[in-house]
């Protein structure tokens, strides 16, 4: 190890014990290389498969190639997602994306681009900041393909998606969505949670419309 990597090896040393790293979900000391403490990880659950193949309804004008999601969702892992979007903890959102990167399984083929599911700017100025492009940067970075922010646009404020059931969804995020230029032929659309879907199809029948042929969900949970 040379004397910088040493030093800087050091300098976290000391950063851990003045100011230990926060479980993600309960803000209890935690050890560094995880993201939650022992107890808020007993209750994360893996979601069956991990990864299922999604063939959109054939009215559709798209298709998802997949779907994959490391976890159910519940448990810290949801209180972890409410604290970085709604409490506006960058910390968390960041602790959440490395998690992500780390837990998405290896995929075929490698993405053209990702692209997170946008936000609103109206709702981005009130979070701060897109959980779901905080997740792509993070996996964008591990696979090594380029992270296409600004791809994908809200163009249509949406009421919240909570409550509805599935056509409801779908017809509330219908023409929501627009794209700035042209979409290459693989895209992994990310987001954090996946429920019914309703939202990333409509992402995906946009993306297929501009150009794209094979649109990979990525999230890192699911719905039960």
């Amino acid at each position: 190890m040379t004397p910088t990597a040493t030093l800087r090896s050091l300098g976290v040393a000391v950063l851990d014990v003045l100011y230990p790293p926060r479980c993600a979900a309960c803000a209890a000391p935690r050890r560094p290389a995880e993201t939650f403490c022992a107890a808020c990880q007993a209750t994360l659950l893996a979601a069956p498969g991990g990864v299922d193949g999604c063939a959109m309804p054939a009215a559709a004008a798209s298709t998802l190639t997949l779907q994959a999601a490391s976890f159910l969702h519940g448990g810290a892992l949801a209180t972890a997602i409410h604290r970085a979007k709604y409490e506006q903890r960058f910390e968390v959102a960041a602790a959440l994306a490395e998690l992500l990167a780390a837990v998405t399984p290896s995929l075929a083929p490698l993405p053209d681009v990702l692209v997170p599911v946008p936000l609103h700017p109206r709702r981005l100025r009130q979070r701060g900041f897109n959980l779901a492009t905080v997740l792509a940067r993070a996996l964008a970075r591990r696979v090594g393909r380029p992270l296409a922010a600004r791809l994908l646009h809200r163009v249509r404020a949406t009421p919240p998606q909570v409550g509805r059931d599935r056509a409801a969804r779908l017809a509330n995020v219908r023409d929501a969505f627009q794209v700035s230029r042209p979409v290459p032929s693989c895209v992994w659309l990310v987001d954090d949670v996946r429920t019914t879907g309703a939202t990333a199809e409509e992402c995906a029948r946009v993306l297929c419309r501009e150009g794209a042929r094979d649109v990979c969900l990525i999230t890192l949970s699911r719905a039960p």
